[in-house]
């Protein structure tokens, strides 16, 4: 199936974030829909973070088998949680929705999840995390998100060539040159991954990008807001929105 979208226009995302909450509001969630371990968020997500989680136990044993079913999927609700994680999840995750999605948390909280593949992202478990590359392609097909986000670097290096190369989607890459300001001199660069053709017909997603910095180091909220507009303004067609 070829997508020929080369951004989204304003008018789209409005439209499209506009019926997933009118389903959501009318209409019952599946009862039979499970989530694989470390998922979690709302059911039907326009916007869906992907990488290892950065807290979690340690694992006592790497090839320990990940649990097949995992947190229940949230329908017509705020997916809150993120207030109280640690580090920059407080102070980043409500401005990161709202100004990607483009709507007030009261209404962009009850579309974004996460999908993890694995709890702790250690490099030791690497071989682990690969087990958990077919719950996120599970994950974007029960979400029908149309923007993944990429939040560690090991994400990045599993996610991307397990959908070219055996799920067989192509992605155009065309990164975007950004400044922003870091810890440590600035993010000059972000990684941006266009859908361009897919075998699965289902799918909805349209761009991956990488998170110049994972969320949970992001601890201002105009950070988060800054990363978030740069991002919006790399997939949106008219990149002047408001609420």
């Amino acid at each position: 199936m070829r997508l020929g979208w080369m951004c989204l226009k304003k008018s789209d995302i409005e439209q499209d974030t506009e019926e997933r909450l009118k389903k959501i509001e009318t209409e019952k969630p599946d009862p039979g829909v499970h989530w694989p371990e470390g998922c979690y968020g709302a059911a039907h997500a326009w916007l869906l973070f992907i990488g290892p989680s950065p807290g979690g136990e340690t694992l006592r044993n790497p090839n320990e088998v990940r649990e097949r079913d995992g947190g229940e999927p949230m329908w017509n609700v705020i997916f809150n949680e993120p207030d109280e994680w640690k580090g920059g999840f407080r102070k980043s995750m409500r401005p990161l929705v709202e100004h990607l999605v483009g709507y007030p948390f009261e209404v962009s909280g009850k579309m974004y999840a996460f999908a993890n593949l694995e709890w702790n992202p250690r490099s030791e478990h690497i071989p682990r995390m690969r087990k958990g590359l077919p719950h996120i392609l599970r994950m974007l097909e029960l979400t029908q998100a149309r923007i993944a986000l990429l939040m560690t670097k090991s994400a990045k290096r599993l996610v991307i060539p397990y959908l070219e190369d055996e799920v067989g989607i192509t992605l155009e890459y065309s990164p975007v040159e950004i400044s922003i300001p870091a810890p440590r001199g600035k993010h000059r660069s972000l990684d941006r991954w266009r859908v361009v053709n897919s075998p699965i017909r289902e799918l909805a997603l349209r761009y991956i990008f990488r998170l110049p910095r994972h969320p949970v180091r992001i601890f201002t909220e105009e950070s988060a807001i800054q990363i978030a507009h740069e991002i919006r303004h790399a997939f949106v067609c008219d990149s002047e929105f408001s609420w």
